[in-house]
């Protein structure tokens, strides 16, 4: 019989159906970042210039840094959003087809 069924698998790459919609909710978290930090910058721009002392330290201790890891926050979220938008994986699927299998040579000697 020279056809025969075989199961076949193959491999087909797909970007992940979710894959988009996560890439774009991590560029909304990285456009609020942004936003977070220049807001934050501005807020220690207007800051009273008599304010003096301790507290004053303590603030700008504590929250100085705030515009640039906002940045920073923003920036990894775009990178990753650009990642997730790329990832690709390997689905394997298979089927049954049909083959042609030729008879084996006959030993007629």
């Amino acid at each position: 019989m020279p056809y025969k069924q075989v199961l076949m698998r193959r491999a087909r790459i797909i970007v992940p159906p979710d894959a988009h919609g996560i890439a774009k909710q991590l560029r909304s978290l990285a456009l609020e970042s942004q936003d977070v930090g220049r807001e934050a910058g501005s807020l220690l721009q207007g800051l009273d210039t008599s304010w003096q002392g301790r507290a004053r330290g303590r603030f700008f201790q504590n929250f100085a840094s705030l515009p640039s890891r906002a940045d920073g926050a923003a920036s990894l979220a775009d990178r990753l959003a650009s990642r997730v938008e790329t990832m690709t994986v390997t689905v394997w699927d298979t089927a049954w087809e049909t083959i042609w299998q030729a008879d084996p040579p006959s030993n007629n000697n």
